[in-house]
């Protein structure tokens, strides 16, 4: 049996549950995705990458995850896509059969888009990625009110002679 492990963070991972009460004999597979980083402006397209050689063979599907939840799914030639994502926001590459690009493109991304995104292609060997989008938000722009930005204050001055005349350099007298 293979457990998967899929890390939040790379010092969190939540197996999932697997019944193994049914087996004489264990053995078991560990797979560590180290996710890239990608990072993007709110409103910007972003790139996500995924390569693999497919030429001259025969690819089954191809799916992009995030959160345990389909984003992408290519299969049989028919794409579908998970909540909240549809063709006018999430796509890869149209020639990618012949390129061996299977980048996700996600348009005018937005802060909730962030988060590790998977990339599994089913072939003859399988092949998978993993992701880390961060969506950065613009700081927002002050506030532009009505008022100056300069307040004119009378100060009083008093001048006496002695500081007068300490400050001209002159001499105290009597």
């Amino acid at each position: 049996a293979l457990v998967e492990l899929e890390a939040a963070t790379p010092a969190a991972c939540h197996p999932q549950p697997v019944d193994f009460s049914h087996q004489e004999q264990l053995s078991a597979q560990l797979q560590v995705f180290i996710p890239s980083d990608v990072f993007v402006r709110e409103g910007e397209d972003a790139i996500l990458p995924c390569r693999s050689i497919t030429a001259g063979q025969w690819v089954k599907s191809v799916r992009w995850r995030r959160d345990g939840e389909v984003v992408l799914d290519v299969r049989s030639g028919k794409t579908t896509y998970g909540n909240g994502f549809d063709e006018s926001r999430v796509s890869i590459p149209s020639d990618w059969h012949q390129r061996a690009n299977l980048s996700l493109i996600i348009k005018r991304a937005e802060a909730r888009d962030g988060g590790v995104y998977y990339c599994d292609i089913d072939k003859v060997e399988k092949h998978r990625s993993a992701v880390r989008l961060h969506v950065s938000t613009p700081p927002t722009p002050p506030s532009t009110t009505s008022q100056p930005t300069t307040t004119e204050r009378d100060i009083q001055c008093v001048l006496s002679r002695f500081s007068l005349q300490r400050h001209r350099g002159g001499r105290r007298r009597g």
